[in-house]
């Protein structure tokens, strides 16, 4: 499998199988508009690669005192390290936040006795990044998100009702995603489970080279 067209096949799937868990379960956290916590996504996400044959690592470490990357997944083809964020805010600061975590990460790998080098994985084929955010901030916010990358971006973002805050924060957003030349995109997850005023439910992400 080509390495982007995989990503995309996992964020697909993992959107599938959290609206499949909402519709089965329904929001066990308070209210419509109180998104899954973030290990959800990170189960469902890793279920994908798991059955995929890929190996499958949560919280490793990024450099001392700067916490943990979500989630790692690596085959002899490709690397990916992933940031899930949930929110109903509309936050791109945060995921800005997130992007440049991922860009700073190298493994801090323990010596091994077997002759095989601690960072062996990280040096084989090709390395990507990924944010994953579940996001109940409406669909303006979620067409905006598509179109980071694309001619249109700064009209949309201008035409749009988004804070003048959150404006600036996805101008800086889509500077950095386009300077990695990462791919966009969006899937549905769910909608029309909960009361009027609650939100469609989209899994955003991006996707970009290390």
């Amino acid at each position: 499998m080509r390495h982007p067209d995989t990503l995309k096949q996992a964020f697909a799937h993992t959107a599938r199988s959290l609206g499949k868990t909402f519709k089965y379960v329904g929001s066990l956290n308070g209210s419509g508009n109180a998104p899954m916590p973030e290990r959800n996504k990170v189960v469902h996400l890793a279920a994908f690669f798991l059955s995929s044959r890929f190996s499958v690592y949560a919280e490793p470490s990024l450099p001392t005192g700067q916490g943990r990357i979500d989630l790692l997944v690596s085959n002899r083809r490709f690397t990916c390290i992933f940031e899930v964020e949930t929110f109903g805010e509309q936050n791109p600061a945060a995921i800005l936040h997130d992007a440049k975590r991922i860009v700073s990460y190298s493994p801090k790998a323990c010596e091994r006795i077997d002759g095989i080098k601690p960072d062996a994985f990280w040096k084989h084929g090709v390395r990507w990044g990924a944010v994953l955010i579940q996001s109940f901030a409406g669909k303006e916010f979620s067409e905006v998100w598509s179109a980071q990358i694309k001619r249109e971006f700064r009209s949309k973002l201008s035409q749009s009702k988004l804070k003048k805050q959150v404006k600036k924060d996805f101008m800086k957003l889509a500077s950095f995603l386009k300077s990695h030349k990462a791919q966009v995109g969006c899937e549905p997850v769910c909608k029309d489970i909960w009361a009027n005023d609650t939100e469609q439910l989209d899994l955003l992400w991006a996707v970009f080279s290390l």
